[in-house]
């Protein structure tokens, strides 16, 4: 199954008997059959006819828009039969402070324990200046993490830790890339470009995901609900921002995919891909997510965030236990926290 991105704009998309047929408008088509789609992102001013929506959501497949610059606007979803009671479930979830509480936790554990797998994965092979120090930083605030009985200071564990990240993350990168911290709403260099574009795609998915599984992806645990965002998406893309994205920002700037020129700046967006280099960034990330992670268990990205959902559903459902992922690295390595 794949994720079909559309990203020419004035594109319009017609149903062709159970066919996506996508016209461009220097006159080709391009066509996608609809039992290997999973969902469909579109971006920018693409067209659709009514009979290809129709189409889509009999077939329950997912479209989602953002913009040319890749900004979440919304998601088109399928009717879902039967999840009325899953729903009270989760709004009753988040109305139980001590729930979201224990929650909280869980969820910047692994977002602090996953950011150091990474680092620590690196240093393994290259050994970096203030690992040591950004170590006993990881360990004293995921102590404290489980510990801890309000949310402010859970967030403030999480901030100070993800700006102890940055400082070990921003030394792995070329001194070409001028990127030395994190920027958003807009990004200010071409790594913090991608690493919005990236969180913004990953969201999006994990979002399509709780929603096929009957739940409210706009009513996070941890992310408090705010108009347009989906919160619980939010909450579950924390584990995944360093090891999936991060990581893959980084495989393109290592191995020089990309240069200063395949960027462009303005005033009001800052930093972002010129169109002509979207597609080679959105093809990349789509095998990125669907390539074998080469562990014991044959397993993908894509298969890993459908496993999370699934334990989100379970705890909301069934009250089962929720358990952040921990990345592998860690688990196998006598030397890691």
């Amino acid at each position: 199954m794949i994720t079909v991105y559309v990203y020419k704009q004035g594109a319009t998309i017609t149903r062709e008997g159970e066919v996506l047929a996508i016209h461009l408008l220097d006159g080709t088509k391009q066509n996608v059959r609809l039992h290997s789609m999973e969902r469909l992102i579109i971006y920018g001013n693409v067209h659709f006819t009514t009979p290809t929506l129709s189409l889509l959501l009999r077939n329950e497949i997912p479209v989602s828009f953002l913009t040319i610059h890749g900004e979440y606007k919304g998601t088109l979803l399928p009717l879902k039969k039967g999840n009325t009671i899953l729903r009270l479930k989760q709004y009753d979830k988040v109305q139980n402070s001590y729930k979201k509480l224990i929650l909280a936790r869980r969820i910047v554990y692994g977002k602090l324990y996953n950011s150091f797998a990474f680092i620590q994965s690196y240093h393994r092979h290259k050994p970096l200046e203030q690992f040591e120090r950004y170590k006993q930083i990881t360990q004293k605030l995921l102590t404290e993490c489980l510990t801890a009985w309000q949310k402010d200071v859970i967030m403030g564990y999480e901030g100070f830790g993800t700006r102890s990240y940055f400082l070990m993350y921003s030394s792995l990168f070329d001194l070409k890339w001028n990127f030395k911290k994190r920027t958003k709403r807009p990004p200010l260099d071409p790594i913090n470009a991608m690493m919005s574009l990236g969180y913004t795609l990953l969201g999006t998915e994990l979002a399509g995901l709780i929603e096929s599984h009957g739940l409210d992806a706009s009513l996070g645990m941890y992310h408090v609900l705010e108009y347009g965002r989906q919160s619980l998406a939010l909450d579950i893309l924390e584990e995944f921002r360093s090891l999936v994205v991060d990581r893959f920002v980084l495989h393109l700037a290592t191995q020089n995919i990309f240069s200063e020129y395949d960027f462009e700046y303005d005033e009001n967006n800052g930093c972002r891909f010129k169109k002509e280099s979207l597609k080679n960034f959105l093809d990349r990330f789509n095998k990125w997510l669907n390539a074998d992670l080469g562990f014991k268990e044959k397993i993908t990205w894509r298969q890993i965030l459908w496993r999370q959902v699934e334990r989100m559903a379970q705890y909301i459902d069934k009250d089962i236990e929720y358990m952040p992922y921990i990345h592998e690295d860690i688990n196998a390595d006598s030397s890691g926290l």
